[in-house]
């Protein structure tokens, strides 16, 4: 037996020697150099071993070695910016490769004023985000999609309700008065810009709010790309409309091939973030216990109504929303289609707040007379319902649901014994009454569309026609109940906005090349009307709440009058534009624009302005002495400068005005006639660099920009003698914004298996006011008990706009009285812009999955917290309201005035974690009739690391004095909530 187990032994170690020696027989080793079409280098190459996850990528100098066993004999080479190849091994053990360069990467267009170009011939500054970059989720509009993603663009939302207005600015303030908005242009027809849906009411002492934003008639499912011009170069081509920058956005078209069915949906659960920080019934009941005992004032023990009502909880709710979008789309060579419906229902966290939208959209394109004519249709119709909460951005003493939320007694219940609410006064309200017994509806319609043309005369001339209309048509009913104590008459109020813009372009498009020297010439006129009519209606002394006030308006009691208002504006723009490219050798690019804009907004002395624009570009690694370095294959250098001007402003401000005078029941006159009035200028100069590097595994860009705005318009003290005190004016001063840019992406990996980008913005912009001789300008105004219309920021010589003006808090005496620096003076304390901004995505796939990630952050932008100050005081307390701990705790004093000062200019520098993707692309190769099915799971808004005590930290109520806009103020704004939902996407 022992013979017998020792053989055994003898030939398993033969049969595994043999194993091993087969293996290694067949085991063989591949190695070689990947170069350029010029013969340079390139790293960070992935070579993939074909059907497996083996593999390797080549080093700086270009090179790789790679084993192989028996059976792998092909090998993919693939790299950013140029074509993947596959190739075959055989018999050889050394493989050296040429790849070639990827043209229609290379060759990217992108949209620009008055048609496309390629983006490497690109010599302005802007930005091109396409739907792989947009922000996923719960979105009610195209700029949610793209909050953070650019640089320079700063996106701020005005509250977190469902299509609340938003804030946007490109590279700063661009007026002091006028409109710093963008112009937005959708498939080439310019909006308006003015307001579409009526904004919220002052009744009730609840505080006005801005109309919604007038983006959300469109579904972000339809847009295809969103390209940003950021300098006067690439902005000069629209002329007055383009001084703070144009938002282009482009709706998804047909590609050629047979019908294709798309659906994509999901369902979102959101919540607010964060509540603050309010006394419980318990602790609030014990403050008011030790107020008594340390004055012996026994009046603080009473008060007390037995409950324990958290009013925060009152308000909020789980928000569930819904979204759902069918297209189907197709063509072939001679024209496409695409047509798509829509259906968004999207619930607010505040009780009663919503926005439901239908809308529908069609994109035509045809080709017709021997492919000489290209027509075209872009039609977008939609409905818009919305639900507004009684949340205002000015309430006095009653304030809003919000404000009463905040400072409600916790000890008062919800409803009486009978099922009535409990009310306890006029002033101090219960903010569930509130939000159920104030209906605040919305309807709007909205249709945007226009016929494009393009004719080729002959070989490469081409004339292009572009007709527009936009219209809309919106509502608003506002009811109170009567049964709310501070309305015990009811109230209904209807408004009624209707607003049209009808647009006609045609331009001539040359285009030519002669050798090494590529031309292009665009020349054309436009004209665009705009007309928007407005009326109100105004009641109040209903006798039933059987029906709502404006259902039946005419059936008040007659002891208060009903009220009507109307008005209207007409406004008219004609240009004539021109524009000139050229390249020489793709190496030297110029550009040169002219627009000569003519706006009725203005005097006949005035009313035509001239804005020119040059730029140059050098593409330096296409020069000789960059060729075949391996390191560097894009290097672009731009230098630009343009002026625009601005005609964002009231109508007919040059003109003499008449208004009723209520006292006589005659007329007076509002407004002097001026034929003074002239368009601001902005002047912008911009110098910027693109790179790419080691086949573009690095890429970004770099800028610089100078931008200052003269002229500026601003409704002003007039000098005597004079017939009214105020009028329009162009004043003395320089608003200077200049700053830097700067967008990095990195490629880490990228395989048949695995692909790892990042991509990194930074902007630094310093705003100042210069050669400002006026008197300083006054606006942001707070609001609250003994606050009302303070303005606590100027815009003065040597000042960014918007700076805050306050007493210095020094803390508190030994009685509890704030002290503050130098005797309450008024001191510059700073601005509520930030130092500068910043942002991460990292974007991860593995086979079938896909992760994102996606992080933005501020650094030291300044934020008055105006709610602190109006209700958070010590003395809040002693009169039975609701205070936040911190203000408890604090060595206050209950006769300590809310005075305006520092204590409540907060640092709001943050860094929030924005977006949060998941998502999985289910094989389903057995399935033929189906295609791309994915489910995803996103995360919004999911934390924010900040040290602000309000809701949010990105905030901006509208706190404008006079039509000066504020910034950076916070007063019972809606807070921005917390969003996880599940999605679902596929092709037919």
């Amino acid at each position: 037996m022992r013979d017998k187990f020792t053989l055994n032994e003898l030939l398993l170690v033969a049969l595994l020697m043999l194993v091993f020696f087969s293996a290694q027989a067949q085991e063989k080793s591949v190695s070689g150099q990947v170069t350029g079409e010029q013969g340079e280098t390139l790293p960070g190459v992935s070579i993939l071993v074909e059907g497996t996850t083996s593999g390797t990528v080549t080093d700086f100098e270009g090179k790789y070695s790679l084993s192989l066993i028996e059976g792998q004999n092909i090998l993919v080479f693939s790299s950013l910016g140029y074509k993947s190849q596959t190739i075959e091994i055989g018999s050889r053990t050394v493989i050296n490769l040429a790849m070639e360069e990827d043209i229609e990467q290379l060759e990217e267009i992108v949209v620009i004023g008055y048609g496309t170009q390629q983006k490497k011939d690109i010599t302005g500054a802007m930005t091109a985000l396409g739907e792989e970059s947009f922000n996923k989720g719960v979105v009610s509009n195209p700029l949610e999609m793209i909050q953070g993603r650019a640089t320079g663009v700063q996106i701020t939302q005005s509250s977190g309700a469902p299509g609340a207005a938003i804030s946007v600015k490109i590279r700063g303030n661009g007026s002091i008065r006028s409109s710093n908005d963008p112009l937005y242009v959708v498939d080439g027809v310019p909006l308006s810009g003015a307001d579409v849906s009526p904004a919220g009411t002052t009744a009730g002492d609840l505080g006005g709010t801005q109309a919604k934003n007038p983006l959300n008639f469109l579904n972000p499912n339809d847009i295809e790309s969103i390209d940003i011009l950021k300098d006067a170069s690439a902005t000069a081509i629209y002329g007055s409309r383009g001084a703070n920058g144009v938002v282009m956005i482009t709706t998804k078209r047909g590609k050629a091939g047979s019908a294709s069915i798309n659906y994509s949906g999901y369902a979102s659960l959101s919540q607010v973030r964060k509540k603050i920080d309010v006394l419980s019934a318990k602790d609030w009941r014990s403050a008011r216990t030790q107020l008594a005992a340390q004055t012996g004032n026994l009046s603080y023990l009473e008060h007390d109504y037995g409950a324990s009502t958290d009013w925060q909880d009152q308000i909020f709710r789980p928000a569930i929303s819904q979204n759902h979008g069918v297209s189907i789309s197709g063509g072939s060579q001679a024209g496409n289609y695409r047509a798509s419906v829509g259906y968004m229902d999207q619930q607010g966290i505040i009780e009663s707040s919503s926005m439901k939208r239908i809308s529908a959209r069609i994109n035509l394109n045809q080709t017709l007379i021997e492919d000489r004519l290209n027509v075209g249709l872009n039609l977008t119709v939609s409905n818009i319902k919305d639900r507004n909460a009684p949340i205002g951005d000015g309430g006095g003493f009653g304030g809003d649901v919000i404000y009463n939320a905040l400072t409600a007694n916790p000890t008062w219940p919800v409803k009486n014994n009978d099922g009535s609410y409990y009310q306890f006064s006029d002033t101090e309200r219960n903010p569930t009454a509130m939000i159920d017994l104030i209906n605040d509806r919305t309807k709007t319609d909205r249709v945007l569309g226009n016929i494009t043309t393009d004719f080729k005369i002959i070989e490469g001339l081409n004339f292009h026609v572009n007709l527009g209309v936009d219209k809309t048509t919106s509502d608003r009913a506002i009811n109170f109940d009567k049964e709310l104590l501070f309305m015990l008459k009811g109230y209904g109020e209807i408004r009624h906005n209707e607003s049209i813009n009808y647009l006609m372009e045609d331009y001539l498009q040359y285009d030519k090349i002669i050798g090494d020297h590529q031309f292009s010439i665009m020349g054309g006129y436009s004209y665009q009307y705009f007309e928007t009519s407005w009326h109100s209606m105004v009641a109040q002394g209903f006798v039933t709440s059987a029906t709502l006030p404006t259902d039946n308006i005419g059936s008040t009691d007659g002891s208060i009058i009903p009220s009507v208002y109307s008005g209207g504006t007409l406004s008219e723009l004609q240009s004539f534009y021109g524009r000139a490219n050229y390249n020489y050798k793709d190496k030297y690019l110029a550009t040169a624009s002219i627009r000569m804009d003519g706006s009725s907004r203005f005097g006949p002395d005035n009313r035509y302005g001239y804005f020119p624009s040059a730029a140059l570009g050098w593409r330096m690694s296409e020069e000789g002495f960059l060729a075949g370095n391996g390191v560097i294959n894009n290097l672009k250098l731009r230098v630009g400068y343009g002026e625009t001007g601005n005609q964002e402003i009231p109508d007919y401000i040059y003109d003499l005005i008449y208004e009723k005078d209520n006292t006589t029941g005659g007329v007076i006159i509002k407004q002097v006639k001026n034929g003074e009035i002239q368009w601001e200028s902005t002047r912008q100069i911009n110098v910027g660099l693109d790179f790419g590097l080691w086949g573009d595994r690095i890429s970004g860009t770099l800028d610089y920009f100078n931008r200052k705005t003269t002229d500026l318009l601003y409704y002003t003290p007039l000098p005597d003698p004079t017939i009214v005190p105020f009028g329009w004016q162009n004043i003395d001063a320089v608003l200077i914004n200049k700053g830097i840019e700067a967008s990095v992406s990195v490629n880490w990996l990228k395989s048949s298996a695995w692909d790892w980008s990042t991509t990194v913005n930074f902007t630094m912009i310093d705003n100042i006011m210069e050669d400002f001789t006026a008197d300083n300008i006054l606006t942001g105004q707070l609001n609250g008990p003994g606050l009302t219309a303070t303005p606590v920021q100027v815009l003065e010589n040597g000042y960014p706009s918007q700076t805050f003006k306050l007493r210095e808090f020094l803390g508190y005496d030994s009685e509890g009285i704030s002290i503050y620096a130098n005797d309450g003076e008024l001191a510059y304390v700073g601005n509520p812009y930030s130092d500068f901004d910043f942002s991460i995505n990292n974007a991860v796939k593995y086979k079938a999955f896909d992760f994102s990630i996606f992080i933005d952050a501020k650094k030291g932008n300044l934020v008055y917290n105006n709610t602190a100050n109006a209700l958070f005081n010590k003395s809040s307390l002693g009169q039975a309201k609701n205070i936040t701990y911190d203000e408890l705790n604090a060595p206050r004093s209950l006769s300590d005035a809310g005075t305006p000062s520092t204590k409540y200019l907060e640092d709001a520098s943050f860094i929030r974690l924005s977006n949060v993707t998941f998502g999985w692309n289910i094989p389903n190769e057995k399935i033929t009739w189906m295609n791309s099915p994915r489910v995803y799971v996103t995360g919004q808004n999911l934390f924010v690391i900040t040290d602000y005590s309000g809701y949010d930290p990105e905030v901006n109520t509208n706190k404008a004095l006079e039509g000066i806009p504020s910034a950076g103020i916070d007063y019972t704004s809606y807070p921005r909530p917390t969003t996880l939902l599940i999605g679902f996407s596929v092709n037919f």
